[in-house]
């Protein structure tokens, strides 16, 4: 069906609109501009064709409420534009005050003068895909009726996204302190999670898992596991915790310690320390833990001194569960500092102080101390006759500087000291802090360190591992396909988790096999290795 014009009493036909779909079962409103025969005599006619396929019987068009009107040439008047929330790749544009004769059908934005898109919404934009800390000069907006009419400019709107230095809240003086005592400080909760980090004292809602009480003060700062999400008990859930920026200008070694707490069920999800050089636009991981740690406050240090002189903020990325012991999973923080360190910060002094609280199973715990040479300059283990539950306090002195060592903890039946057979744990430490702490591992666990030297290591971070294990990864990076040669076993169960602690990807395999990871994102990646008496983890780049 068309709809044609004639200017010459119905010898010429000119066609003006046509349809040939089905439109569906409702009335459509049509309308056609016939301001080109303004002052002259026109004829109109609906022309009708039928189909001809053997569906051409079901096909009846209808028209109804036919009308000529004058048209609408009155424009709207200009609206008012406004500019919040700035802030690093994006702002929110909003108006008022346009009004029409007829009515308002949608707003046409321009920057520069150039056309950038029409806007539906009656009052606001969110205008995305800025690029940080940089001036756009400047935003108008029209206003357009349904007849097509555009009012004048609205006002000019210029902003500075945020970026770089441009923090609202910024921390310049050191040393910086933060124990949660009844606020957040300077701490902010993103709005980009799920669940908030409580304040906490004197325990948790949940029994079984959480602190007792707090590592400095009276208050810290915890995720409640359980009763914190909706429905009560749901996996997965993540809270986040942003610091305001933090300005390392006057730091030459900067070291950030906190404490943390992470005791309860068999499933405690993640927690993950990760830093922003770009006003936070982007993230990266700089230290994880997801398992049992025993019912203790323990210390990590984190160097970084690789961003010394930068702008950075820090957040503590937390994910629940996702078992049927992920309730009991209230991990908790506190006590946290930003310093500057001197140049031997991140090594031990010569004397070294190892506490040990054993399980029930104290016969199985033994640990060494290691040279540079692969020589033994301490160690011990223990008997049946060390009482369940109980704490040991070793010292280990005249060390020799500038040199490095390894400690290693062992478990001859495997399970660790915690948290199957009770809740051991154990922590070495100097006078300079904690080297290492823990209890919930395989076989053993190892750390390197430096006495009195150069910045070797870094104190807190510790890696997994079974000596007896031998592996490599390769390629890394890697895009299709990664292999593991491992020397001692020919078959192991491997997981793959990204970098906020969430499984990805299992599966057995063999020594040199290929492990599909084509289907995975570009970007960082943890591969953890479980032979049955020791876990291993180790990070590979997905290109």
């Amino acid at each position: 069906m068309s709809l044609e014009s004639s200017q010459d009493n119905g010898v010429t036909w000119t066609e003006l609109w046509e349809t040939t779909s089905n439109q569906g079962n409702q009335w459509l409103p049509i309308e056609i501009n016939l301001s080109d025969y303004i002052g002259e005599t026109v004829q109109l006619r609906f022309n009708r064709y039928t189909g001809s396929n053997n569906e051409a019987w079901k096909a009846d068009i209808a028209i109804d409420d036919i009308s000529l009107v004058t048209a609408d040439t009155q424009a709207p008047t200009a609206p008012t534009l406004s500019v919040s929330n700035i802030m690093e790749t994006t702002a929110d544009l909003s108006w008022t005050g346009a009004t029409d004769n007829i009515g308002i059908v949608a707003y046409n934005l321009y920057f520069q003068g150039t056309f950038v898109g029409t806007e539906t919404n009656p009052s606001s934009s969110n205008v995305n895909g800025l690029t940080e800390n940089t001036l756009y000069d400047a935003f108008t907006l029209t206003a357009v009726d349904a007849a097509g009419n555009e009012s004048p400019f609205s006002n000019e709107v210029s902003f500075t996204t945020l970026g770089g230095n441009n923090c609202i809240e910024e921390i310049t003086s050191f040393p910086y302190n933060e124990s949660f005592e009844n606020s957040l400080g300077a701490w902010t909760q993103s709005t980009d999670d799920d669940v908030d980090w409580l304040l906490g004292t004197n325990g948790t809602p949940s029994s079984g898992t959480g602190p007792s009480s707090a590592t400095d003060g009276n208050y810290y700062l915890y995720v409640e596991a359980s009763s914190n999400v909706n429905p009560p008990g749901t996996p997965n859930k993540q809270a986040i915790l942003e610091s305001p920026c933090l300005d390392l200008a006057s730091l030459s070694n900067p070291l950030f310690s906190f404490k943390y707490h992470m005791n309860g069920g068999s499933d405690m999800g993640s927690i993950i320390l990760e830093i922003s050089n770009d006003n936070g636009i982007n993230w990266s991981s700089i230290w994880h833990e997801s398992s049992n740690q025993g019912n203790n406050w323990l210390d990590v240090n984190i160097d970084l001194s690789a961003y010394a002189g930068e702008n950075i903020k820090l957040r503590f990325n937390r994910y629940t569960g996702s078992n049927n012991e992920a309730w009991k999973a209230d991990i908790a923080i506190d006590k946290l500092s930003l310093d500057d360190g001197n140049s031997n910060q991140n090594c031990a002094e010569p004397n070294l102080s190892l506490s040990i609280t054993f399980d029930n199973f104290p016969e199985e715990t033994a640990w060494t101390i290691k040279n540079s040479n692969g020589s033994t300059v301490a160690s011990n283990s223990y008997s049946a006759s060390n009482p369940d539950g109980s704490t040991i306090n070793e010292t280990i002195n005249d060390l020799n500087s500038g040199d490095n060592y390894t400690f290693t903890i062992t478990d001859s039946y495997g399970d660790g000291i915690c948290c199957s057979e009770g809740n051991g744990s154990y922590e070495l430490s100097s006078s300079n802090g904690v080297i290492i702490s823990g209890g919930d591992f395989g076989s053993s666990e190892t750390i390197d360190f430096c006495v009195n030297s150069t910045r070797n290591t870094t104190l807190g971070v510790a890696k997994s591992q079974n000596n007896s294990l031998n592996f490599s990864i390769y390629p890394n990076p890697a895009n299709q396909f990664i292999y593991v040669k491992t020397l001692d076993i020919k078959q192991f169960h491997y997981k793959i988790f990204d970098i906020h602690g969430k499984l990805i990807k299992q599966n057995y395999t063999d020594s040199e096999k290929e492990i599909n990871i084509s289907s995975l994102s570009s970007g960082m990646y943890f591969l953890q290795i479980n032979n049955k008496q020791s876990i291993h983890s180790i990070k590979f780049i997905k290109e």
